[in-house]
């Protein structure tokens, strides 16, 4: 009799361990977010190199800036960007490069945020974004996280828009969620 006791009690510790398991195997659904760069407070360093005699060059670029909406912090960004221009591209007529044919590249980002979703974190992320076309807009992934953000995951896409900020920004919407 002790002993189906002991496997009835045995059988029931294992259940309730196992139970406790299975909650931390998923992750949580993802959640919409929206976060944005407003451009006022963004700055850094840009160098531009003409790849030989074609009307390509490439963008080298160190910037900093903070974040606002679902995420809010600060940020800096390594930037490599290929821009292609149809004739020659006079950088001093054109310092904003808003006559480019198509681009293609790339930042990333290393996010130092306050709060995610509103609540206070500590950590860092790291958001990676890529461009490709004529505009400037294109996809974003969050492909690491350190302190409380281990484990988020994220992607979305991200563009230009006016709205953000008081001389527009540099949008980020789609999904984040946390991994177990």
């Amino acid at each position: 009799m002790n002993r189906k006791i002991l496997f009835k009690a045995t059988s029931i510790i294992v259940v309730l361990l196992a139970a406790s398991y299975i909650g931390m195997a998923y992750a949580k659904p993802p959640t919409d977010a929206l976060f944005y760069v407003p451009m006022e407070g963004f700055g850094g360093t840009m160098e531009m190199r003409q790849t030989g005699e074609s009307n390509n060059w490439i963008c080298y670029a160190n910037t900093f800036g903070f974040l606002e909406g679902d995420i809010v912090g600060s940020m800096t960004a390594e930037a490599h960007w290929i821009w292609h221009f149809e004739e020659e591209w006079d950088p001093i007529l054109d310092p904003f490069m808003l006559t480019p044919h198509g681009s293609n590249g790339g930042s990333v980002l290393t996010i130092d945020p306050d709060t995610v979703m509103g609540i206070p974190v500590t950590g860092t992320l790291t958001v990676k974004f890529v461009t490709r076309g004529d505009e400037f807009t294109g996809i974003w992934v969050i492909y690491g996280g350190t302190g409380d953000l281990k484990g988020i995951a994220g992607q979305g896409t991200w563009y230009m828009d006016p709205e953000y900020g008081l001389m527009g920004g540099q949008a980020f919407e789609g999904k984040i969620h946390f991994n177990p």
